[in-house]
């Protein structure tokens, strides 16, 4: 049985699959299952991935779904499933793992026994020939502490004030991720979002400052093709997340029924998605005043740390 289990669900990603491969092969700690889950894929990456799985015995091919597409939240799920490790951990067949991400991972998992889970910052790149850009995400707020269970939902889920962890940037235990229930399967995108609001809700979650994944940007990908579509854009209201605030609010009225400071803030966000009227109108005034009122709290933060560093240099 391998200490941590790397579940990967691809579909039709055969330009992207063998080099998310190498990258879990690359890693310096080697007691590790790698979990390919075929989402009914059309291509040669079946093929790939059972090449994979005879070259390395710590490698298994798994088929999700009876040969129709079950999606990326049931693909992993169906991982989760079939998962031997005491911790797990994802890769989104066009993502890369950093040499040393599953030791640190592990690292981590071991010297803070409390937590469920625990993440930190992505490289996000553009898979394009003529771009050689990358952004790193700024994680300094949050990183080096265990945020006691509900504190993130806020900050992380609702108002995005904080980064939402990539998939690619999380490791769990395996026991803890099944006792919140996995990903919710009729999510296409947001499904992610669904998972970290379960193990925000009722587990303390530690937040590192360390980069050890990377995030590929690509036309073909999941929110870009939802962008295409006007179902997804990265700020502002849009389709995908107003289902998503509304599986939120009905999640959390069940499973933290006496917070009403946090019910107050779920209204707050709901507001945007609201039909015109009186009720719209209150509550997109209290939401622009939330806004507003954060935007300049982070403004003196960054100004704060600004001159921190400016004096530690001097």
């Amino acid at each position: 049985m391998a200490r941590v289990s790397v579940v990967v669900p691809f579909h039709n990603a055969e330009q992207y699959l063998a080099e998310a491969i190498a990258s879990v092969r690359a890693q310096t700690f080697e007691d590790w299952e790698l979990l390919l889950v075929n989402d009914a894929s059309s291509d040669t990456s079946p093929q790939i991935a059972l090449a994979a799985s005879v070259a390395d015995p710590r490698i298994r091919l798994l088929t999700a779904g009876a040969g129709t597409p079950v999606r990326a939240a049931a693909a992993r799920n169906c991982g989760i499933e079939a998962a031997s490790g005491e911790f797990v951990t994802f890769l989104d067949a066009d993502d890369l793992y950093l040499p040393e991400k599953l030791a640190r991972d592990i690292e981590l998992l071991d010297r803070h026994p409390d937590v469920a889970m625990v993440y930190g910052p992505t490289e996000w790149f553009w898979d394009d020939a003529n771009s050689a850009s990358v952004k790193r995400e700024n994680m300094r707020r949050e990183a080096g502490v265990t945020h006691d269970p509900g504190s993130l939902l806020s900050p992380v889920l609702l108002w995005n004030e904080w980064q939402v962890p990539c998939t690619c940037s999380v490791a769990l235990r395996r026991a803890d991720l099944l006792a919140a229930g996995g990903f919710e399967e009729q999510f296409a995108l947001y499904e992610d979002q669904t998972l970290w609001a379960k193990v925000f809700a009722s587990f303390a979650v530690y937040v590192h400052g360390d980069t050890l994944a990377r995030y590929r940007q690509h036309p073909r990908s999941s929110s870009a093709m939802a962008a295409a579509a006007g179902q997804y854009q990265f700020s502002g209201a849009h389709p995908s997340r107003a289902k998503f605030l509304d599986w939120l609010a009905g999640y959390l009225a069940l499973t933290r029924p006496g917070d009403e400071r946090l019910a107050k803030e779920v209204a707050m966000v709901c507001a945007p998605y609201l039909p015109g009227g009186p009720a719209r109108l209150a509550g997109m005034v209290r939401f622009t005043i939330r806004k507003t009122g954060k935007r300049l709290q982070r403004r003196a933060d960054g100004l704060y740390h600004r001159i921190r560093g400016r004096r530690a240099n001097v």
